[in-house]
């Protein structure tokens, strides 16, 4: 526990790089193996493919990979009508149900270059629309999913993830890092084929579906045409060689008695397949004794208030002993309560205490001699607050207990942990790790939701907004995009960055969050934050102001009449009708949803007389670019980006670069390891290790904090871990698609994000390229183990600090942050730095550059525009947008903060409550009338300076330090 990365991990990581995990099954291989078959037809169409599905049917296959849709839409001699290729997956998808396949997957459409196609088939009817003909095929896989139950795995979101460029076609245009094999790669117009990584993207993500559903000695059926029989592959036809197949079959190796991608690791996210469908209830650090029966039960999250309709109830327990691997348990079941209440600790008080029949149990677990499966039949719970308490699930199929947490009610014994009967129930206090989380899963096609006042994005902005109108006598719904409230305050942003001129302009409800922290550790506002703390202040507003929530819902849609919203769709079906909206998202999805004109990237010098604008001139690293140095042949390193970069001034289409802002400790008894990204290959951070070997020798020496900024909220032990210097945490160039891209690439640039800070610290921890001094105190960090539990420790909070934003009325300028002009209808003020976060790696004049950032100062706080957070005059007249609100790239590095984005939401819900009384457009709204209204509620609109003391700065006032140069 006491080690960043456990030995026994080093080593298998060491040993595993590069190299298979099992044989291929339909070889000899040992039948403890995962078996994998290649049932692969070059041609085949999917009525060719149903056809052959009962003789692999009788090779009783427990898991079902099909990869189908291309022939059917690109062959002009085997092409299949949409209905029909619509109706052939779904009878393939029921003879698989009925031959009791446990897991079927259906593969998305792979992305093709249209033009190598055409050349091929020039009589093609949808010639002229390949593409999109191509992706029609492509929902019809997606709703065949969705009504078969089938899981989707989105392979099409995969390869446009991984591929350089923003477009679909940029991603399989003729460039050598193209994933299909074409002329510049390959010396081949393919045009639809993977290349050897292209195969082995694929294969990873069938792997990471099957994550937790197989079991050793178990056998996946891949079906499909020659992708999947791996034409141009070594092993062509087989589960051998580099076909996809014989990929997934060396990621899925024998772990206990259920094959795993990976070892277990930390929450349920990583370690279920079917958690990702479940909403978090509540989530708790097991102590070593406790007296819930008369103190309530302390839970790190707890979200019962608003969950009341729910078909299943999950529980999850995650256990570990010293440096032995996690051991976890998620039973999920039928619902055996409707009152959420009750599913959570069965202390006095709430109800619950009874032994109850539970049926259709989901049992995943790592611990050797539990059974896993789906529909394993009934068995029973046992919830007691007498006899110091009860909590146990058994399962009547395999005769097991389950789970086990007992006398947690009574703090005269030690509380008692088990999963299966391997280890056996034992003392709380043997164990290092402990944690304790349920769930359940939503209701289907529920009722439509009705409210004066639709909050969409459950983030700090989403939370004061929606308590805002609450407060103002409205009916309001927020709803949140995942299992969380608070966005960034609560995801890991632990430092607040509250500007240079000290924290007198945060007002209102802002304020009274800050004031509401400082109380939880004796303070009279801080600023400060520990991300579960902040997550339950931001419940108590809500639950205090009547405020409906609801998690996991993502808009799919939204219904206009005229110029006005009248419902946003997502895409679970849910509806939330509303006469005013609220975007507090950090994309401004529902803004654009709307038709809202908006923009992305960087504008240009000429573009509004911003002489901050544009592209930056870059820095020189003093490094070589090239995977050979001196080499260009050889091609860039990873991170570095194709051409020069652009010309210094213009506009162009980057985003400045995201980051996961971690909660780090050194403190060994809250200290998770972190664990390399799966895919760890230590060749991806050459970049690092150059920048490393320049600064040694250059400097002489260098420390853990040259690659990293450690921002500790005083008093918690909790480090807020952000990006310092040129070659550090950001991943630069993989935010460029996240703000238009659907919620499928979204996950898998998250993804990138993830695995490359991951690799980045266990590169820290463990590369000889890496200084000892740097190594060993990098070895003594971790992630906070009392943070983030049904997540692992890691935030749940990608740190998207520019995505859209909205093109208004008023467009925040560089001339209002530098004191050029004044909005005369402020709503907000804003102070912090004019600062942007580097945007591109490029190869100049043979050395590696950084280009992007940007940092200025204001010569004082200045105002923000109501018009900045309205649509233009014509377009929707009743929805705001407070985070992508409208600025220039210059002006909205300023704006974007998190005390300033509360700010704006109060004063966007407010108007949109003035708007609703008066039966007006948002855009009709006079400001006199929301200026008196936001003065009232103690928003703060013209800067006072605070006075000066004698030997502090006129700025202090805060837990943070203020005139430091920060970079958030």
């Amino acid at each position: 526990m006491n080690r960043l990365i456990p030995r026994t991990l080093l080593v298998s990581l060491a040993l595993s790089v590069g190299m298979p995990m099992a044989r291929a099954a339909d070889s000899a291989g040992d039948r403890a193996d995962v078996r994998v078959r290649n049932h692969g037809v070059p041609g085949d169409n999917s009525r060719d493919a149903l056809a052959g599905l009962p003789k692999i049917l009788k090779g009783r296959p427990e898991h079902l990979v099909i990869f189908l849709g291309m022939n059917d839409a690109m062959n002009s001699k085997k092409l299949v009508g949409l209905a029909a290729f619509r109706g052939n997956l779904t009878s393939m998808v029921s003879q698989a149900q009925k031959a009791n396949v446990r897991s079927i997957l259906l593969v998305t459409i792979h992305p093709v270059n249209t033009v190598y196609l055409a050349e091929r088939d020039p009589t093609h009817p949808q010639r002229q629309r390949l593409q999109e003909h191509l992706a029609d095929y492509d929902a019809a896989v997606r709703q065949v999913a969705k009504e078969t139950g089938a899981v989707l795995v989105d392979w099409r979101a995969r390869f446009l993830a991984e591929s350089p460029g923003e477009s679909l076609e940029d991603a399989v245009a003729e460039h050598k890092d193209c994933l299909n094999l074409c002329v510049a790669n390959s010396g081949t117009r393919n045009g639809n084929h993977p290349t050897a990584r292209g195969y082995r993207f694929l294969a990873d993500e069938v792997a990471q579906a099957l994550r937790g559903r197989v079991k050793a000695g178990e056998t996946v059926a891949c079906v499909g045409d020659s992708l999947t029989y791996g034409s141009h592959m070594a092993g062509e036809g087989t589960a051998t060689g580099t076909t996809y197949p014989a990929l997934l079959a060396g990621m899925l190796r024998q772990t206990g008695t259920t094959a795993l991608a990976v070892e277990p690791r930390y929450g349920p996210v990583n370690n279920v397949p079917e958690a990702a469908d479940y909403t978090l209830l509540c989530s708790l650090m097991i102590p070593n004794s406790a007296k819930y029966n008369s103190t309530g039960v302390p839970y790190q999250i707890d979200h019962r208030a608003w969950l009341s309709e729910f078909r299943r109830v999950a529980y999850y327990m995650e256990l570990q002993q010293g440096s032995e691997p996690v051991r976890f348990i998620w039973v999920s079941m039928d619902a055996f309560s409707p009152d959420a209440g009750k599913l959570g600790v069965p202390a006095a008080g709430v109800g619950a205490s009874f032994t109850k029949s539970v049926t259709n149990l989901n049992v995943f677990s790592s611990v050797p001699g539990v059974t896993n499966g789906t529909g394993l039949g009934g068995g029973t719970i046992d919830f007691r607050s007498a006899d110091s308490g009860v909590m146990r699930i058994q399962s009547a199929a395999s005769g097991q207990t389950l789970f086990v947490f007992d006398h947690w009610g009574d703090s005269s014994a030690d509380i008692s942990l088990g999963i299966g009967s391997n280890p056996p129930a034992g003392h709380a206090a043997s164990y290092d790790v402990k944690r304790f989380m349920a769930f359940v899963l939503p209701n289907a096609n529920p009722a439509p939701v009705d409210a004066d006042i639709v909050v969409y994005g459950g983030t700090s902005g989403g939370v004061v907004a929606a308590v805002q109108a609450a407060r103002m006598g409205k009916r309001v719904a927020l709803v949140c995009q995942d299992n969380h409230i608070g966005g960034l305050s609560s995801g890991g942003l632990g430092w607040t960055d509250i500007g240079p001129r000290g924290n007198s302009y945060v007002g209102g409800i802002a304020r009274e969050f800050y004031q509401r922290n400082g109380a939880r550790y004796r303070q009279a506002v801080r600023f400060n934050l520990e991300p579960h703390v902040a997550e339950q202040i931001f419940g108590e507003l809500l639950v205090e102001t009547g405020v409906r929530v609801f998690f996991n819902r993502r808009l799919a849609s939204v219904t206009m009449a005229g110029r006005r919203i009248t419902q946003a769709v997502m895409d679970d079906g849910a509806v939330y009708r509303g006469k005013m909206f609220v975007d507090t998202t950090y994309e401004g999805d529902l803004m654009a949803s709307a038709g809202v004109s908006f923009t992305m990237g960087r504008e240009g010098t000429t573009t509004y007389g911003e002489s901050l604008a544009g592209i930056r001139t870059p820095v020189d690293l003093g490094i070589d670019p090239y995977v050979e140095p001196d080499n260009p042949a050889s091609g860039l390193l990873p991170l570095l980006q194709p051409g020069d970069g652009g010309t210094v001034g213009a506009g162009d289409h980057r985003v400045q670069t995201y980051c996961y802002r971690l909660a780090f400790s050194q403190t060994a008894a809250n200290r998770l390891p972190v664990l390399p990204p799966q895919n760890y290959d230590p060749n991806r951070f050459e970049l690092l290790a150059r920048y490393i070997e320049s600064l040694v020798a250059r400097k002489g020496s260098v420390a853990l904090g040259d690659f990293m900024t450690l921002d500790r909220p005083f008093a918690t032990g909790k480090y807020d871990i952000n990006n310092n210097n040129y070659v550090s945490i950001n991943p630069l160039g993989e935010s460029w698609t996240w703000g238009t891209n659907s919620y499928a690439g979204r996950a898998v640039i998250r993804k990138k994000h993830e695995d490359y800070m991951r690799g980045f610290f266990t590169f820290l921890a463990s590369s000889p390229r890496v200084p000892s001094n740097v190594r060993t105190a990098m070895q003594t960090w971790g992630l906070c183990q009392d943070e983030f539990l049904d997540t692992g420790g890691w935030p749940h909070a990608l740190y998207i600090r520019e995505a859209r934003r909205m093109v208004g009325d008023y467009v925040m300028l560089q001339q209002d942050c530098m004191g050029g002009r004044v909005a005369p209808d402020g709503i907000a003020l804003g102070v912090y730095w004019v600062d942007s976060h580097d945007m591109q790696y490029i190869a100049k004049n043979g050395r590696a550059h950084i280009e992007g950032g940007l940092w200025a100062t204001p010569p004082g706080p200045f105002p923000i525009s109501f018009r900045s957070i309205v649509p233009r005059a014509g377009e929707c007249e009743n929805v705001l947008c407070t985070f992508a609100l409208s600025a220039s790239h210059v002006a909205f590095g300023s704006c974007r903060m998190e005390p300033v984005f509360m700010i704006t939401s109060q004063s966007a819900a407010t108007a949109a409550a003035l708007a609703i009384d008066a039966n007006q457009a948002v855009q009709d709204v006079p400001y006199a009338r929301l200026k008196e209204r936001l003065a009232a509620d103690k928003q703060v609109l013209q800067y006072t300076a605070p006075a000066k003391k004698k030997g502090k700065s006129a700025s202090a006032g805060s837990d943070n330090t203020p005139n430091r140069k920060v970079n958030p």
